[in-house]
């Protein structure tokens, strides 16, 4: 029984391949007889001919890649370009920036040192002359009391000339000067009242002078480092 059925299996196989082998013939058949009753000079033709079209397709994707690839191309340069463009727009920007920031810087330091030298020169105006032997401090008040409306509107006058550049514990100072001899010009110059107000009037001047001195010195010595420091021109 079992011999029986494979045998049967045997016959079906074969049968299925003999099936597959008679329908790979005659799909086969038309291109055979094509080729069998085609002349050498035709087949050469249909070579030909066969090559030339996978040319001309091969040609007409090279074609078409060229094109993509060039359109690519094109667009990543404009695109860096652009980059480029940007980044030299901005390093400009930023080094006029830097050019105005220092110009700026430069004019507003020659202003304080303006504001330094009428501030000396103000003191000067102050102090008193030595106009007698044994001159004390006490004389030098007497007399800086006598000048209390003039020096009032010489500090005042200064004040409104130099205000934007001075640092404003100098001009705190400065005003402190100033509301002495305001008060001080309603006071008897010999009274004690009037010594005390110039005596602080003074002593307001002359601290707001030393300290914008020494402002301004290290307003210098910070220039003097910055252009030590400052790297060489070129690439």
């Amino acid at each position: 029984m079992r011999k029986y059925r494979a045998f049967k299996c045997r016959i079906k196989i074969f049968k299925i391949v003999n099936y597959q082998a008679v329908i790979s013939c005659r799909s086969a058949l038309p291109l055979y007889k094509l080729g069998k009753n085609m002349s050498n000079e035709e087949v050469k033709l249909f070579g030909i001919l066969i090559t030339s079209v996978i040319a001309i397709i091969g040609g007409v994707i090279g074609w078409f890649g060229k094109i993509y690839l060039d359109s690519r191309i094109e667009k990543l340069k404009k695109s860096h370009a652009l980059d480029i463009a940007n980044i030299q727009g901005q390093i400009s920007a930023d080094i006029e920036l830097q050019k105005t920031r220092l110009k700026n810087s430069e004019i507003f330091f020659q202003q304080q040192l303006t504001a330094l030298k009428e501030l000396n020169k103000l003191r000067q105006e102050i102090l008193p002359d030595y106009r007698m032997p044994n001159m004390e401090w006490n004389d030098a008040c007497q007399d800086i009391a006598h000048n209390f409306y003039k020096i009032e509107k010489s500090i005042e006058s200064y004040i409104n000339e130099h205000y934007s550049v001075l640092p404003e514990e100098i001009v705190s100072k400065i005003n402190s000067a100033k509301n002495s001899s305001a008060e001080g010009k309603f006071e008897e110059p010999e009274d004690l009242k009037s010594y005390q107000l110039a005596d602080n009037l003074w002593k307001r001047i002359d601290e707001a002078t030393n300290e914008l001195k020494k402002y301004v010195e290290a307003q210098t010595h910070n220039k003097s480092e910055e252009t030590n420091q400052k790297p060489a021109a070129g690439f």
